[in-house]
């Protein structure tokens, strides 16, 4: 289990009254206190066979939020420490009727929104022109 601070130590937020104030130094100067007691915030991923799965909450319908990363470089957070449990053996399986119905909607979601991308990208090329209205009562359905 790969343990990762919430923010990284770079991130500022620039206050309304004009100054920057270094909220990841605070925060994981912080965490880093509370580690030394047991305890703190912390992101964690879990690699398996040199692949990282960490969950990242999002909004978007029909995806988990489960996604994969390079171990030990999981976007947006700053890497803490590993917990090594050991080499574990395990023989591979099927996906369940789950599983697969769930990886088939992520294709099939990923697959319309790089469709409708493409589409806004030649916007220029197309001879018919869809109302924005149309396409916004798309959007809130989703």
């Amino acid at each position: 289990i790969n343990v990762y601070d919430l923010i990284t130590s770079e991130a500022i937020v620039s206050l309304p009254w004009g100054c920057d104030f270094p909220l990841g130094r605070c925060l994981n100067t912080m965490n880093t206190g509370l580690h030394m007691i047991g305890t703190g915030a912390y992101h964690c991923g879990v690699e398996v066979n040199g692949i990282e799965y960490a969950f990242g909450a999002n909004n978007i319908p029909g995806l988990s939020g489960v996604f994969t990363c390079e171990p030990r470089r999981s976007p947006g957070y700053e890497y803490r420490t590993t917990l090594d449990f050991g080499e574990r053996h395990t023989s591979a399986r099927e996906p369940t009727k789950q599983q697969q119905l769930q990886i088939k909607s992520e294709i099939d979601y990923i697959t319309e929104r790089e469709r409708q991308t493409a589409a806004l990208r030649s916007y220029g090329e197309a001879d018919d022109f869809v109302k924005g209205s149309s396409i916004m009562e798309t959007m809130a359905q989703e």
